[in-house]
């Protein structure tokens, strides 16, 4: 069985991973892992197209956000979804024949793509949720209080305003999400308030065991 759990960034796709592979020995692997991979493979110049890095949006957070709109910074992240899309179909495809069970969590999982992986190998083979979060005020403070041994969102942050930014761009990339989680009749969560309080559900919609 594959699992597949896609969303907007800090909606807690990470966070369930680590807890399925604590709790039930499911292997996982990010997304952002085969977008790497598959960045070894293209130029500069097709990097720069096809799989652009954020630092092209600016050197920090607060540079991206105090310089780019919210709207630039999701079409930044849409643009890599789309070069990484290959490499997530080439792994699923290859996995499927040798029946490996693993967790597969990145927010490049976007709702049409979940849906057109399904409609290809089914549910006997593949199972998906999607996660969103709304909740801006109590997202942002949650930075201040991050524990993770790295957190892009508090590594590269400086200023705390920047804070209420990357909240926003949740909340609106989560609509996205949330939009074609609905039209394509996927599992939905919202993760807002303790993330661990939603890893049943999470887990129930998985049907992991």
């Amino acid at each position: 069985m594959i699992y597949l759990v896609g969303g907007a960034p800090r909606c807690g796709k990470t966070s369930f991973a680590q807890y399925a592979c604590r709790e039930f020995g499911i292997p996982w692997i990010s997304t952002d892992v085969l977008m790497s991979v598959a960045r070894a493979y293209l130029s500069p110049d097709e990097i720069a197209e096809r799989l652009p890095h954020v630092k092209s949006l600016g050197a920090t957070n607060d540079e991206v956000y105090a310089n780019n709109s919210i709207a630039t910074i999701i079409d930044h992240y849409k643009t890599k979804q789309r070069g990484t899309v290959p490499a997530i179909k080439a792994l699923i495809a290859d996995t499927v024949k040798e029946r490996y069970t693993f967790l597969l969590e990145g927010g490049h999982l976007f709702p049409e793509l979940i849906h057109e992986l399904l409609e290809e190998y089914g549910t006997d083979l593949i199972r998906s949720v999607v996660l969103v979060r709304s909740d801006t005020s109590g997202l942002a403070n949650a930075f201040t209080q991050s524990t993770a041994e790295y957190d892009w969102a508090v590594a590269k942050t400086h200023n705390p305003e920047t804070y209420a930014k990357i909240a926003e761009m949740v909340r609106e990339f989560s609509a996205f999400f949330m939009e074609g989680a609905e039209k394509f009749k996927l599992p939905l969560v919202k993760t807002d308030g303790d993330l661990s309080q939603n890893f049943p559900t999470i887990t129930a919609h998985l049907g992991v065991r």
